[in-house]
């Protein structure tokens, strides 16, 4: 990592990662004009707490983020610093795992089609860990890197034609324009510590310039310049195309490659991203490894007069040479399984960076910074005052982001939760109704067989008039019959729903209409009857006054 170009590539690959792929996602919930001022904001905020800690070292002879910090705060300092580097750096080794458990066994279905996704993440995760990963994380010195920083840098920027490429119909149609977001500010807190955390670096840096202690604090923030600029460019040109790509799905990943198109370009790229993060995990496990090594093997040696008198060499940021082989590759397998486990565990990508950012991204990356230059700066500069002010807005975006993911998360495991019961009342409802139709069926079966049987009755014979006393005695026999039947559906539907004061309403509507009926009928037999009865006397009546006549 002799040239300026290895600096550069090195420092964007520790830049940029999985938060590309929510890119998409932020600019749909705050909108493409929002989302890009957003994104220039956090391009200023990071390289200026990157020339902060820079300046900080410079001035107080230190060359590690823990030594500024034991300088500045004491051991308490030391401490912070050093459990908010091992929790930023474990929460981007567990969102580097969960997009490779997202996309790994999405490749490979492809091939294993009768082995279900869910069933291939934890293999495919485990597979990555103990063959990729943990190679590459044994690694001692990061200058062995550049050449695959390098290939990754060309590979985002083949993710950023892809983008392109698949925005090309909406973009030749013109048919985004009106329906897309420009400016949404509902979703400025839940995304801005996302944004924030996709440049930082600050962790990294001490690692990145530990060959070369004579770099000059210009060209330090020259390289770190660049990266930040090459990082925010492709940021915002994967959230835009992005999010003209798939403006229409209701729901948008924070993961963009699940929404990819279904063919061969789109699987290449997502297995080119899985090795492009796999190959990035050293650059993430050097900062935290020192950083555990310091918190558990130096609480013997706090005093200051001890760090002031071990050497420059052993005591780089990087850590990796004076840490004994054998507790070296322990935390670098602890650091490994913790975040392998936990990624198993978690498949909410957007809700990892959200939280992570919102909290120990902000403490470590904007606070502490800024923090320790106001402390070390005596002299009241423009500087030392602007300092100031990205303290104070770094602690607004920590509580309010953190609070807006936070709700976010309630919110979501609260839709999640009330699944369970709604399943349960629509399939209570199911079943009313079913039954209910049951009951419907069984009165038209009941109103078909009385038709039929009304047919079946002989017309009555004018001659014998005890017939209607049949008739009466057939209506009601069928009317007990259907009441019985319907006192029997009734107490299905008591023990089944509890509805039994609906269930005798409607059975005693039931019944009160065919009784009715039924009694209409009886009547309308009688009437007719005596009808026929007086005609008959009248006929007999006409014959014996015939002769008269």
């Amino acid at each position: 990592m002799g040239s300026s170009t290895g600096y550069i590539m090195t420092i964007s690959n520790s830049i940029i990662g999985v938060s590309v792929l929510a890119m998409p996602f932020c600019f749909k919930e705050c909108g493409i004009v929002l989302s890009s001022l957003l994104l220039l904001l956090s391009n200023i905020l990071s390289r200026s707490t990157c020339h902060f800690l820079l300046k900080s070292a410079i001035i107080s002879r230190r060359r590690n983020y823990e030594l500024i910090a034991f300088h500045v705060f004491g051991t308490m300092g030391k401490t912070v610093v050093e459990l908010s580097i091992i929790g930023f750096m474990m929460g981007t080794c567990i969102a580097f795992f969960v997009v490779m458990g997202d996309l790994g066994p999405a490749i490979l279905s492809n091939v294993f089609t009768h082995i279900r996704i869910e069933t291939l993440r934890p293999f495919v995760l485990m597979g990555l860990a103990i063959f990729i990963v943990l190679p590459l994380g044994l690694l001692r010195n990061v200058d062995s890197l550049s050449a695959v920083s390098a290939a990754t840098i060309l590979f985002y920027l083949c993710l950023v034609l892809k983008m392109i490429a698949e925005s090309s119909t909406h973009l030749i149609q013109g048919d985004w324009i009106y329906q897309v977001k420009y400016w949404n500010p509902g979703g400025l807190l839940q995304c801005l510590p996302i944004f924030s955390m996709a440049l930082f670096c600050q962790t990294q840096l001490f690692d990145i310039f530990e060959s070369t202690p004579n770099l000059s604090l210009d060209r330090m923030n020259q390289y770190i310049g660049s990266a930040i600029n090459m990082c925010t460019g492709v940021y915002m040109s994967v959230g835009f195309f992005g999010y003209i790509a798939y403006y229409k799905l209701v729901n948008l990943s924070g993961n963009v490659l699940l929404s990819f198109t279904p063919n061969p370009s789109s699987e290449i790229i997502k297995f080119g991203f899985v090795l492009s993060v796999a190959v990035s995990f050293p650059l993430v496990i050097f900062p935290c490894r020192a950083s555990i090594y310091s918190f558990l093997f130096r609480k013997g040696h706090s005093s200051h007069s001890h760090y002031e008198a071990m050497s420059h060499a052993t005591m780089v940021s990087g850590g990796s040479h004076h840490i004994p082989e054998s507790r070296f590759r322990c935390i670098t397998l602890f650091i490994i399984f913790v975040s392998l486990l936990t990624a198993m565990m978690s498949s909410n990508i957007e809700l990892v960076l959200g939280l992570v950012g919102a909290t120990i991204g902000i403490l470590i990356c904007v606070l502490l910074p800024t923090y320790i230059f106001v402390r070390i700066s005596a002299k009241p500069t423009t500087e030392r005052m602007f300092a100031k002010f990205l303290f104070v807005c770094g602690v607004c975006v920590m509580f309010l982001g953190t609070y807006a993911n936070l709700s976010a998360t309630e919110s979501e495991s609260t839709a999640i939760t009330a699944l369970p019961s709604m399943f349960g009342q629509k399939k209570n409802e199911g079943e009313m109704m079913l039954k209910l139709a049951e009951t419907m069926n069984i009165n038209q079966n009941f109103m078909l067989q009385q038709q039929e049987m009304d047919n079946k009755i002989e017309k009555p014979n004018l001659v014998k008039p005890n017939k209607k006393q049949d008739n009466g005695g057939a209506v009601n026999q069928l009317r007990q019959d259907y009441e019985k039947k319907i006192q029997d559906e009734k107490n299905e539907l008591d023990k089944a729903n509890g509805m039994k004061v609906i269930g005798s309403i409607a059975d005693q509507k039931e019944v009160k209409s065919v009784r009715e009926s039924a009694n209409k009928d009886g009547v309308n037999e009688g009437k007719k009857e005596k009808v026929d009865e007086k005609q008959n006397n009248n006929n007999n009546n006409k014959k014996c006054l015939s002769p008269k006549e």
